[in-house]
């Protein structure tokens, strides 16, 4: 039986499988050490390397290898997600390679990677780089652990959400347009954001 013979709603349970399934091989990744050692042997072996580079070439690396090459998206996501949590910027560059693409650079004991998506091309990509200041390690990701920082700017963060709303509700109370209040927000955050200089 094919989608097609399947009824919307058993299409939509099997899609919310595959999710749930991705889902579950990406937690897979950080339940133990296994990929990012095996990450720290591979890139040794090609300190440079994309999701897409070793199609049908069985010569330069085995199925193994290539199961891990292709969990690298959902290792990135998880990276990805974490950095975030953590007010670890992630870096959007359109000039390092032949493609526009977001990184997060990793540590992982005393190396640094860069890992990186992109979404023109669909493809993910790690090199491995000299130390930088702006970094994830990886013990945070694997413990789920936020750091003080993080939990400082989620305080500073909570306290700027009440005097916010607290100010919008005066105004709307007020009989000032929601649009007007909107628009006013807007700009003080383009006067402040970098990539609009």
């Amino acid at each position: 039986m094919d989608n097609k013979e399947l009824s919307f709603e058993e299409q939509f349970d099997k899609y919310l499988e595959s999710i749930k399934e991705l889902d579950r091989r990406e937690a897979s990744l950080f339940e133990n050490y296994d990929y990012i050692n095996w990450l720290e042997n591979f890139s040794k072996r090609f300190p440079f390397f994309t999701t897409g580079d070793f199609n049908g070439d069985n010569h330069l690396v085995d199925d193994y290898d290539k199961e891990m090459i292709s969990n690298l998206i959902l290792f990135y996501n998880r990276i990805k997600n974490h950095a975030k949590k953590n007010y670890i910027k992630t870096n959007f560059d359109r000039e390092n390679y032949s493609w526009a693409s977001e990184t997060v650079v990793l540590k992982y004991k005393d190396n640094y990677y860069e890992i990186g998506f992109s979404n023109i091309t669909s493809v993910c990509f790690v090199p491995k780089i000299e130390q930088v200041d702006n970094y994830l390690d990886f013990e945070l990701v694997m413990n789920n652990k936020l750091t003080k920082r993080a939990l400082e700017i989620n305080k500073k963060l909570l306290e700027y959400n009440k005097l916010l709303d607290n100010h919008i509700k005066r105004m709307l109370a007020e009989n000032v347009p929601f649009s007007s209040i909107e628009e006013e927000t807007r700009s003080v955050l383009v006067k402040h954001d970098k990539r609009y200089r």
